[in-house]
């Protein structure tokens, strides 16, 4: 009995106790409740206004300019190459990395000893053929002789037969005799055959000596040409590089010993693209010899493309273009140097110059439009180079610019534009009134227009429905009109 009474008593504190809890948790909750009735309504949060950056559009000419990296390279490089084998037994002393020569300046001597052997060997070749074409000559002269010898011994062989048949008709000498007569002229003539070949022969034989001679004297002139050789003149002015020899070393024919540059001869190679390369061609279809800035390290210049290649290399893409420089020598630019290459295009009329950041990959901007309120324009980009855009100045001129777009502003936003130092807020629009042929034949002229984007037109003939039109669009239309 004393454990179930002691159980009930703890069962009742328990509930009690619960009971309390309970109680107390619902003042507390009815006195928040009455704090939250007594707390002033909450106000309505006021609309975010962002502060840009914005530019006022004006109508400006633009020289668009290509940018590109090139290498300078020389019009006339020569390899010196040794002219014959032997030591080197003259030197210059301007043989020596970056040695400047004038043309025909003496470079260089190869011992000219056994060249100067080739040519007295030449000269007494060329001696005893002389000799041997006046023997020649000598022979052929007493050959002659001796065959008018031989002719007027036959002449006489015809008489003496002549004579012997005379007697014969009138019996006073024998057949015999005639016999003896006829074989004396057979003789002769046979022996006239003889003299004549013998001419014939001694002939041949100047001929022969006459070709000699002319052998011996090419032999002589080549001799005297590789001996003038062994020394070496600079073919054109320039500077010497890559040398690689010294007094008194041994060299091989042909061996290569420097290379001559003409630092008054350099043009600059650089690449451009297919694109690039429409905008800098007449419409000729000929390359147009326009201005290039050539700029290395601390050094500039300038330059004018004059060709292109006539073939693209394979692996290559692009075209290849060749710039001359003026007064390369003051340049200070060398052949090897790397250089960036800045071609100017013929400028452009009526255009607008935005960072790249302010369009979009669909080519929008935002205008700050009434109520400082930003609006999506389309925009006409002409060019692209570097971090600008070249965009056509129609329906831009006088309007707030959005300079750079960011993920938080869009259409219909509210900003503040911020304009740039010494730039003013363009002056309120100035609106007149039109009559009502006017307003048709604006209406007409915007219809018509095929140039002009559909956005830009229906807003346009928005603005020409009004009663009031602004002054500045009246005036582009009427000067597209010519009136």
């Amino acid at each position: 009995m004393r454990f179930l009474k002691n159980s009930i008593i703890g069962l009742f504190l328990t509930g009690l106790t619960l009971g309390l809890f309970g109680y107390a948790g619902s003042i507390v909750y009815s006195a928040f409740q009455e704090r939250m009735e007594r707390q002033p309504p909450s106000r309505r949060a006021s609309e975010q206004v962002y502060a840009v950056n914005v530019k006022v559009g004006e109508s400006t000419t633009v020289v668009p300019k290509i940018t590109t990296f090139g290498e300078v390279r020389s019009l006339r490089t020569l390899e010196l190459r040794a002219p014959a084998s032997g030591a080197i037994v003259e030197l210059s002393p301007n043989f020596v990395e970056g040695g400047v020569f004038a043309e025909g300046e003496f470079i260089l001597a190869v011992d000219p000893s056994d060249a100067k052997v080739a040519v007295d060997l030449a000269v007494a070749n060329q001696d005893d053929a002389e000799v041997q074409l006046n023997d020649a000559r000598r022979d052929l002269a007493i050959a002659h002789e001796e065959q008018l010898a031989a002719e007027h011994q036959v002449e006489l062989r015809k008489q003496s037969l002549a004579r012997q048949n005379l007697l014969r008709s009138r019996g006073v000498t024998t057949d015999t005799a005639v016999e003896a007569a006829e074989l004396a002229l057979s003789a002769a003539n046979q022996a006239l055959l003889t003299r004549k070949k013998t001419v014939a022969q001694a002939e041949t034989r100047v001929e022969q000596t006459q070709s000699l001679l002319r052998r011996q004297a090419i032999t002589i002139g080549e001799a005297r040409r590789k001996l003038a050789e062994t020394r070496l003149k600079a073919e054109f002015a320039g500077t010497l590089t890559n040398v690689n020899l010294v007094q008194g070393r041994l060299v091989n024919a042909k061996e290569r010993i420097a290379q001559l540059v003409d630092p008054d001869s350099i043009e600059v190679a650089f690449r451009v693209s297919n694109e690039q390369y429409s905008r800098i061609i007449g419409d000729d279809g000929r390359l147009r010899p326009l201005e290039v800035n050539v700029t290395g390290v601390s050094l500039k210049a300038q330059a004018t493309i004059v060709r292109e290649s006539a073939i693209v290399a394979e692996g290559q893409t692009g075209r290849l273009l060749f710039a001359s420089l003026r007064d390369s020598r003051r340049s200070g630019l060398r052949p090897g140097d790397f250089v960036e290459v800045e071609v100017a295009e013929t400028s452009l009329n009526n255009v607008f110059v935005l960072p790249a950041e302010a369009a979009d990959s669909q080519s929008q901007i935002l205008v700050v439009a009434e109520g400082e309120r930003l609006e999506e324009r389309d925009a006409k980009i002409i060019r692209k180079q570097g971090d600008e855009i070249i965009v056509s100045a129609d329906d831009l001129i006088g309007r707030m610019i959005v300079t750079k777009r960011t993920p938080v502003i869009g259409s219909g936003i509210r900003v503040r534009p911020v304009l740039p130092e010494n730039a003013s807020i363009p002056n309120e629009v100035e609106l007149v009134s039109l009559t009502r042929e006017e307003r048709e034949d604006l209406m007409a002229l915007v219809k018509n227009n095929q140039r002009m984007p559909e956005a830009a037109k229906k807003r346009v003939l928005e603005q020409l429905a009004q009663e009031e039109v602004p002054q500045a669009m009246l005036d582009r239309l009427r000067a597209r009109m010519g009136g």
